[in-house]
């Protein structure tokens, strides 16, 4: 889903990317973000060395990932978009040495902000943030962990 965020949940938004881009030290890395959308990670780095891929070609720097040079790829908040058939196919074919990921944690205070600032937040939930850390953890280990306001979790992860 291609979403433009202002008011809070801008303010929301660019929290979880700043805290991103610390855990991932992604200053120093060069960036495959996956499910770049409007490549706002991007507009926060200070380097060239970043490569946006999306489903909508329009938003895309490659029509695929296969032949990307990264050192990590970024997943924000997109894998609860696929199903856990679609994300376990793209590590198996990607296959990230490293992998720092947003989660959402789907849990009460997301609820009421979704509620009070954008009804249909959860509305696109194909899996859940527990399936999806499940997923994760068959393939990756948890390097660095770090919360985002009780609403979300940022994990920097390699592969096992």
């Amino acid at each position: 889903m291609l979403t433009r965020y202002s008011g809070l949940e801008g303010i929301y938004f660019t929290k979880i990317l700043k805290t991103l881009i610390e855990v991932g030290d992604l200053h120093r890395r060069r960036v495959l973000d996956f499910g770049c959308g409007v490549q706002g990670l991007r507009s926060l780095l200070t380097h060239d060395n970043y490569v946006g891929y999306d489903i909508d070609p329009r938003l895309s720097y490659v029509a695929t990932t296969e032949g990307v040079q990264y050192d990590i790829m970024v997943v924000n908040e997109v894998f609860y978009e696929m199903t856990p058939a679609q994300i376990s196919h793209t590590l198996d074919t990607i296959r990230p040495p490293l992998l720092l990921v947003g989660i959402g944690r789907k849990g009460l205070l997301n609820t009421l902000g979704a509620l009070l600032l954008h009804s249909d937040a959860h509305a696109d939930y194909k899996t859940l943030p527990k399936q999806e850390m499940e997923i994760l953890l068959t393939r990756y280990r948890i390097l660095k962990k770090k919360g985002v306001w009780f609403l979300a979790d940022v994990y920097l992860m390699q592969r096992i």
